[in-house]
This record gives structure tokens, C-alpha cells and sequence, in this order.
């Protein structure tokens, strides 16, 4: 009994603790050549361009080709297996870097088996920088994050620029890894009392009429918004904007954000599915 007892106590104790994301760095080969679920998958250098060039055969026959940005170096385009879906079978994952001081990595997330299966395309949705593994609802299947990139340049420099969560989770149903943000709107909305105290900070020694000259407030002010839009409370966020925001361009500004919202496939899954 104390045994049975020390397990119960042990599984409650695990089953709070912080999750964190994984690396993908320990599962990316440090070869040009993977052999998984009778797949052969290679690197190599393209003919006549400074650019890697990553190739998915079985039994000999080409069935999909990947190629990377404009520079030479194998860091640029890396392939791994890793476990996202549980279970014994890994997944095939492809990083491609594309080039450039900021952003972006694209990625693919392949099942070879029963059949081929492309269950996640970041070229399909609205986001760049790194992606990270983590069972956030702790069921063994892995959900990952990646970085909204609509509002990159948005009226502030890319320095304080904000770039969203994207949670990704795998539904079954559709066989494909889709925005789930509204399934975890405290990871969405992590550090929004901070955020939110800077902006009242800032506020302070607010000119309303010098729009160029309160980059940081303008920052603040979005950053606090859109965590609270990508977590899927967008009422919340255009009450706190309304209320908040005192510079002499609102009315500007927030048609703008409307804009940017509406271009953004994030913004319109979380939304528009709801709908």
C-alpha cells in the first residue's frame, strides 16, 4: 500500500511539473544519408548553386526534393527522425534555412509509413523561426510551437517586433497538425501582467501627438494586444486597445491591425473555424 501510494503521490507530482520544449538539434543527422521505413533520404549540393538540395526516394524512385536558400553550408538544410506521433514509429522532419539576417526556417514533418504522409508544411501557414516539440497536454503525442511573422516591421522595427505563438497540434481527423492556440491560451498569453504593466509604464510620459517618437510604447501596446488575439480572446484584446492605446493615430493604427489580421492564416483558422 505505501508503495501504491508513493506511485499515486509520484504520477500527481510529474504531472505538474513545467513542460519544456525539446531540441531537434540531437536528432538532426550529422550525414548526407537517412534510411528509415525503406525511405532513402539525402543531402547534397546542387549543381552550379551556392544551395543544398534534400531528396526522398523508395526503391530507387524520386518522391520528393527540397531545396534550400541561397548558401552554401550544410547547416542550412538538415533532416532527423523524431517521435512526434508516439508510439514506436518516428517521423521524418526537414529544416531548411532560407537565408537572411532575419528569419526564416521553413519545415516539413513526414510520415513514411503505412504511407507517405506530409502531416505538417510551414509554407502552408504564416510563420518562421525555429520549431520546438513539446506534450503540452501530456498525452505522448507532440505538439510544437512556431512564430506568427504577420506582424514583422509593423510599425516599429524588427527589433520590437512581435512575433506570436503558433501552437500546432496533430488532429487525427484531418491526418495533419493544425493551429491549436485556443486549446492553450496561457502558454498564448505567457508574461501578458508584465506586458501589461510596461505598457502602463510607458503611458506615463506619453506626447499623443508625437506618433514617431513612442516606438517602444507603440511595441508594448501591440504585444499585450496580440497575445491576447492569438490566444483567441480578440474581444479582450479590442477593449484593451480601445481604452489603452493614446496616441493620435488609433484610428489608423487599428484599421492597419484589422488589415494585417485578415491576410494572416493563423489569425483565420483560430477565427473564421470558430465561425
Amino acid at each position: 500500500m505505501r508503495l501504491g501510494n508513493f506511485s499515486i503521490a509520484a504520477f500527481f507530482f510529474l504531472a505538474h511539473l513545467p513542460v519544456s520544449a525539446q531540441s531537434l538539434e540531437r536528432v538532426f543527422t550529422k550525414g548526407d544519408r537517412l534510411v528509415y521505413q525503406g525511405y532513402e533520404i539525402t543531402r547534397s549540393a546542387k549543381q552550379g548553386a551556392d544551395s543544398w538540395t534534400i531528396t526522398i526516394k523508395k526503391n530507387g524512385k524520386e518522391i520528393e526534393r527540397f531545396e534550400n536558400g541561397d548558401i552554401m553550408s550544410k547547416d542550412n538544410a538538415k533532416m532527423g527522425l523524431f517521435n512526434f506521433l508516439g508510439g514506436r514509429r518516428k517521423q521524418l522532419i526537414v529544416e531548411e534555412y532560407t537565408g537572411g539576417g532575419h528569419c526564416c526556417w521553413e519545415y516539413r514533418i513526414i510520415d513514411l509509413s503505412p504511407t507517405y504522409r506530409v502531416l505538417y508544411d510551414s509554407n502552408d501557414w504564416d510563420v518562421g523561426y525555429g520549431l520546438k516539440p513539446v506534450d503540452l497536454d501530456k498525452d505522448g503525442v507532440f505538439e510544437f510551437t512556431q512564430s506568427v511573422m504577420t506582424f514583422d516591421y509593423f510599425y516599429v522595427s524588427h527589433a520590437r517586433s512581435y512575433f506570436p505563438k503558433a501552437i500546432f497540434k496533430y488532429d487525427k481527423k484531418a491526418g495533419e497538425y493544425l493551429p491549436a492556440n485556443r486549446l492553450f491560451p496561457g502558454r498564448v498569453t505567457k508574461n501578458l501582467k508584465a506586458d501589461l504593466a510596461e505598457v502602463a509604464r510607458l503611458r506615463r510620459n506619453l506626447y499623443s501627438k508625437d506618433v514617431f517618437g513612442h516606438e517602444e510604447y507603440v511595441a508594448a501596446t501591440l504585444r499585450a494586444f496580440l497575445k491576447r488575439v492569438y490566444a483567441g480572446r480578440e474581444t479582450q484584446a479590442w477593449a484593451f486597445f480601445d481604452s489603452e492605446y493614446k496616441l493620435n493615430n488609433k484610428q489608423e493604427l487599428r484599421s492597419d491591425i484589422r488589415k494585417q489580421l485578415r491576410g494572416c492564416s493563423i489569425y483565420n483558422y483560430i477565427y473564421l473555424r470558430r465561425k
